[in-house]
């Protein structure tokens, strides 16, 4: 008789422990059922050399928009120009930066899918006489930098 009792007392906690993973595997699906965006990890735009050449008839701030595929192992699969900055060494540059670059694939159900990412390169161009709040080219290019990639103009 304490034998069958023994029996059922462990059928009945096997029981319970197989309902308390079925649990436990539901709400994790629930936590899982969910899906993240890409990310940049790290991108190092270089300042075109080109821009030394040209300096201030660039204009302070141009941005280059991108639309990149970000495959599953964190790599660019495709990079492509959606609006150029209105100067080519600005868009190749972005544009290798992005080939280059790692990132963080989107998620699905905690699993990494391959996505499509906009991302936007800004390169903007630094006032070099700045001193206190003096600025030079009357005020046109600033003193600090909110871009990507800044670059002291060259005089």
């Amino acid at each position: 008789m304490s034998q069958s009792r023994s029996r059922s007392t462990i059928l009945a906690l096997a029981a319970m422990g197989i309902l308390s993973v079925s649990a436990a595997a539901q709400n994790a699906g629930k936590a899982l059922d969910t899906m993240t965006a890409a990310q940049v990890q790290h991108i190092d735009v270089r300042f075109p050399a080109e821009i030394r050449r040209i300096g201030r008839s660039v204009g302070p701030l141009r941005v280059a928009k991108l639309e990149i595929l970000v495959q599953t192992d964190g790599k660019a699969g495709d990079v492509k120009l959606v609006t150029s900055s209105g100067f080519d060494p600005y868009d190749r540059a972005a544009v290798e930066a992005a080939r280059l670059a790692s990132y963080l694939p989107a998620r699905e159900n905690g699993m990494a899918v391959e996505s499509r990412l906009n991302y936007d390169v800004s390169f903007g161009l630094l006032c070099n006489r700045a001193a206190g709040n003096a600025t030079c080219d009357n005020g046109r290019f600033p003193t600090t930098c909110s871009a990507t990639v800044c670059e002291l103009l060259t005089r």
